[in-house]
Formats: structure tokens, C-alpha cells, sequence
């Protein structure tokens, strides 16, 4: 669409965006709790190098990819990205409640 997002476009970004927003905010919660860990290597590095800095390295990353991928026409993929950022937040939640239960 020419000037403008269209309204799926939108809709995608939003779903992207808010699926990255769940990943910090689950993996935030998770790494409080004794016996979580970063699975991703270089979220881990980065954690480790720059603290909680990872968190804008991260959104700064995933929003340029997205660009990216947007600006190819690549629209699915980016529905496919945000299935799978959401994927991971959902298992983040499940070792939430798996190692809060142990208290």
C-alpha cells in the first residue's frame, strides 16, 4: 500500500511486536526464579556482557529483521516469526509455573 501501512500490515507488526514483548517479559520472569537459565547462546552472551541492555539489542534486532522482511513483501514470514517468538514466550511461561512450584 502505497503512504501507509494497510491494516493486516499493521495487524502483523502489532502480533510481531507483541510477541517480542512477551519473550523479554517471560524470559525476565523466568531468569528471577532459581534453576532457569537463557537457552539462546547469544542472549546469554549478551546478557552476561552488557545486562539488561540484551533487552534493546534484542527489540533492535527483531524490528530491523522485520523491516526487512516487510519491505521484501515477505508478509507470512513475519506471521510465521511471530508464531514462533510466541511459541517461545508460552514455553518461558511453562517453566514459570514448572520451577514455581517447587517453592
Amino acid at each position: 500500500m502505497m503512504g501507509g501501512l494497510s491494516g493486516i500490515e499493521i495487524l502483523i507488526f502489532g502480533l510481531f511486536v507483541l510477541a517480542q514483548l512477551a519473550d523479554v517479559y517471560t524470559t525476565q520472569r523466568a531468569l528471577k526464579l532459581k534453576g532457569a537459565t537463557e537457552g539462546n547462546g547469544f542472549i546469554a552472551l549478551l546478557m552476561d556482557k552488557i545486562g539488561r541492555g540484551w533487552i534493546l539489542v534484542k527489540l533492535g534486532i527483531s524490528c530491523g529483521a522485520a523491516y526487512v522482511i516487510w519491505s521484501e513483501g515477505s508478509l507470512w514470514l513475519l506471521v510465521l516469526l511471530a508464531a514462533g517468538v510466541f511459541a517461545v514466550a508460552a514455553s518461558n511461561y511453562r517453566i514459570i509455573k514448572k520451577l514455581e512450584g517447587r517453592r
